[in-house]
């Protein structure tokens, strides 16, 4: 009888042992694959951001391309004014983009630790660089641009560049057509447009190594989804 129950008694504990194994890895299965759901949510979002932040960067960099050429134009040192072109790109020449990506993803990936759940180290450099270094570059540029340029370029053309709707020089008198060549001939003025030149340039440069960087990164994030 002794040898029956010590032989029941092992059972039991053999049943609890089993039972407290599985319960373990239930729970184990649970949280990983709560993770992996996690993880899949977070890449997905920074999937989503990097895609918007391309588009926008295709945007911006059209327009900067157009500022840079209508710089280059009015850089020439030519007496002869074509009114129509140098509208254009005078007009053009005052257009600012915005500086602001999409960062929602990695302000909560990095804030909650997140940013851990990507398993391919490389990847996870890539994107802290990405946002704690390039972004904060370029906004630099354009903190630059907008404190310093183009207040200093819209200020001349305001006090210096005689006043047409639309800045549509074709309607000016020809007095006034003489005050417009005088003005766009200025050390001055040429000493600005290339200072614009410059920032557009250095920035538009910045925006093709972002846009270059998110298509590589979206394509590695993509092999990161389970």
């Amino acid at each position: 009888m002794t040898g029956i129950r010590i032989g029941k008694y092992d059972i039991e504990l053999l049943i609890l042992i089993a039972g407290i194994m599985i319960s373990f890895l239930l729970n184990e299965w649970r949280v990983s694959n709560q993770q992996k759901e996690e993880k899949n949510r977070i890449v997905n979002q920074f999937i989503d951001d990097l895609k918007a932040d391309t588009l926008q960067i295709k945007e911006h960099s059209s327009i900067i391309e157009r500022v840079t050429l209508s710089c280059q134009s009015l850089m020439v040192n030519d007496s002869m004014i074509d009114l129509a072109e140098t509208s254009t790109n005078v007009t053009m020449m005052l257009n600012t983009v915005s500086d602001k990506f999409n960062e929602a993803a990695y302000i909560e990936a990095s804030s909650t630790g997140k940013i851990g759940l990507i398993e391919n180290h490389d990847l996870r450099y890539r994107l802290i660089t990405m946002y704690d270094q390039s972004h904060p570059e370029i906004y630099g540029w354009h903190e630059v641009d907008m404190k310093e340029n183009f207040p200093a370029l819209t200020r001349y053309v305001n006090a210096n560049v005689p006043f047409s709707p639309q800045l549509n020089f074709t309607t000016l008198t020809a007095a006034k057509q003489e005050q417009l060549a005088s003005a766009i001939l200025t050390d001055e003025f040429k000493n600005l447009v290339q200072m614009n030149l410059i920032i557009k340039s250095g920035t538009g440069q910045l925006y093709g190594m972002k846009k270059e960087e998110c298509i590589a990164l979206i394509a590695l994030l993509e092999e990161e989804l389970e």
